[in-house]
């Protein structure tokens, strides 16, 4: 089995030719990649702006993290809310939840541009814990940034254990008091560890499909208006007071401004002639993460699920960690023969800084190995036919938040960058955000603004 073979990939049907860069170019904007937050990018600058737009990918649209993801989108941050309220204060944390939050509407918006045959289903997902400080903290910090809203249903709690008893007066009435069994049965799991079981709203759907069919809409929309150019990497961009360039092998893009819409591991230089050196910045500080994920055919269970299992005891995601925890959905894949595809990630590895990130390369036997030991415990695993192992590599930014917004050094330049493990609905508020920048609107402050420096903020 190719170590490398996304489902999401494997869906994919495309008819548009490949075409790179074979010429010297001008644009009101550059947008350098083609994965789901540059196209973002480039429909939302397309439709709220008049401005001409050329987007250039160093291999092909959507194959990069947005083909290599785990095909599910939640609401949610890496970075804790408590966190971000003490380092940015309530008012900006509130509102960049509440970005986040409305970015479901935009999810709609482009899903509803990619045609009504996307795969795409909303769920309730379980988050099963184990331990109880891990499920205080987050019953906590939902309700901090979202209130009794942000739980779709009631949380679950073992009558076995002591956990109600233990939580404030405040969250305990969002629980409901069942046996361990049935939160087992909840999380489709013979174990009988976990004792919290936690809500929340999970769309699952092909990020690459979606991607591809809003950039097939841009093309035919706006024909005169916008280029894409694949296989067209970028290794320099230079920019002055007024216009800047960027440079493309032989050619040369002369631009008015230019938005990095990748992962943060950019293989180019940036030199500004206007202002502070930029090669220090965030963005190459950003680190790398690669998560695994395996895929399974089933025509058993029929029904679509999403499940979240917290086996370890550290409170938050650690993104150096090998594991995390676990996820596990299942959604149509083939609705002709109405089989499931049930998707299994957890394992991470954490690259050194700036190490070289390989697509195709061996992956350690002991990484996958971890999935199939949390799998003997799954319910109905003996009908799931192995069919896709695939990685992606995901940067995580040193804020831990996604990077939005205007260079301070050269307001020229613009982010939406990083994914920091949760990048579906971030990457499309970035886009939608990067547009209102480019239109000539004030865009107030928000928690996700490009800074410096640490002692910046």
């Amino acid at each position: 089995m190719k170590e490398n073979n996304s489902p999401w990939l494997a869906q994919l049907s495309r008819t548009r030719p490949e075409i790179s860069l074979r010429e010297h170019i001008t644009s009101d904007v550059l947008i350098v990649g083609g994965g789901i937050a540059g196209i973002s990018t480039l429909y939302y600058t397309l439709t709220k702006t008049n401005r001409s737009v050329v987007l250039l990918e160093a291999r092909r649209i959507a194959h990069g993290a947005t083909g290599h993801n785990a095909g599910y989108v939640v609401s949610e941050f890496e970075k804790p809310y408590k966190e971000i309220v003490a380092e940015y204060g309530k008012e900006l944390a509130d509102a960049g939840v509440a970005s986040i939050e409305g970015a479901w509407a935009l999810l709609d918006e482009l899903a509803a541009v990619a045609g009504t045959d996307l795969p795409r289903e909303t769920l309730v997902s379980w988050g099963g814990y184990r331990h109880f400080e891990q499920f205080l903290n987050k019953l906590e910090d939902t309700y901090a940034s979202l209130g009794p809203k942000g739980f779709l249903d009631k949380v679950l709690v073992s009558d076995e254990s002591l956990w109600l008893e233990a939580l404030p007066e405040h969250l305990a009435a969002l629980c409901s008091t069942v046996p361990t069994s049935v939160i087992s049965r909840a999380l489709e799991t013979r174990e009988t560890i976990y004792h919290g079981a936690i809500p929340s709203k999970t769309v699952v759907t092909n990020s690459a499909m979606l991607t591809e069919r809003v950039l097939e809409h841009c093309l035919r929309t706006y024909p005169k208006r916008v280029r894409v150019y694949e296989h067209s990497p970028v290794h320099g961009i230079e920019l002055n007071a007024t216009s800047g360039m960027a440079y493309c092998g032989e050619y040369t893009i002369v631009f008015n401004e230019i938005v990095l819409a990748t992962n943060g591991f950019e293989d180019f230089y940036i030199k500004n002639n206007a202002g502070e050196p930029i090669d220090s910045a965030f963005h190459h500080q950003v680190h790398g993460v690669v998560g695994y994920m395996t895929g399974y055919l089933t025509n058993h269970p029929p029904h679509s699920a999403a499940m979240y299992f917290y086996r370890s005891s550290s409170t938050f995601k650690d993104p150096y960690s090998a594991e995390p925890y676990f996820y596990m959905t299942r959604r149509d894949f083939k609705t002709d023969s109405h089989q499931k595809l049930i998707s299994i990630g957890g394992p991470e590895v954490h690259l050194e800084y700036r190490e070289k990130y390989y697509r195709d390369y061996d992956v350690a036997r002991e990484i996958y190995d971890s999935i199939d030991i949390f799998l003997q415990a799954k319910e109905g695993v003996g009908h799931w036919q192995q069919q896709f192992r695939w990685h992606g590599l995901m940067g995580y930014t040193e804020s831990g938040l996604r990077l939005v917004g205007r260079e301070p050094e050269n307001p020229l330049l613009l982010y939406n960058l990083g994914c920091n493990g949760i990048g579906i609905l971030t990457s499309i508020y970035g886009g939608r955000t990067i547009a209102r920048h480019l239109s000539g609107e004030t865009v107030p402050p928000s928690i996700f603004d490009p800074k410096r420096r640490q002692q910046d903020l």
